[in-house]
């Protein structure tokens, strides 16, 4: 992946991001029941994955400066390969819930599955790239 394709990628998921949150900050006054188990519903999230340490906004800020930061020095010094696509699904989906948290204070999740927290796009995409990169040393 060159750095153009990567940036590209990257501001993607942040757009996609931002996007679909606004939108449901929006929309989303009351949920939106579209199956037994699955609904659109709006969620402010002051805290972390799966909703703990609620309240803690600025330090939970300040930890994703620091790994965001972390991850991006790594990209830039190791020049991964073929894993960098999960990398940028990482530093992306963490930029934009940043955005969130020093913008609006909580982080905006909306998408609800009845067995599991609600989420967002930047939380499916951090998922997807630690999911990624765990695939990827694993098999080597």
């Amino acid at each position: 992946m060159t750095n153009i394709a990567g940036k590209y990628a990257a501001l993607g998921i942040i757009v996609l991001d931002q996007s679909t949150k606004y939108a449901a900050r929006a929309l989303l006054d009351i949920p939106l029941n579209i199956t037994s188990f699955f609904s659109l519903q709006l969620i402010q999230n002051t805290g972390a994955s799966f909703g703990i340490f609620q309240g803690n906004n600025f330090l939970l800020s300040v930890a994703g400066i620091l790994i965001i930061g972390g991850l991006i020095y790594y990209v830039w010094k190791e020049k991964p390969g073929k894993e960098l696509i999960f990398y940028i699904m990482i530093i992306a989906g963490a930029l934009s819930n940043l955005i969130d948290r020093i913008v609006y204070g909580a982080v905006t999740d909306f998408i609800y599955f009845n067995f599991w927290p609600a989420f967002n796009i930047a939380d499916a995409a951090i998922t997807l790239g630690v999911i990624g990169l765990l695939f990827t040393y694993v098999r080597s």
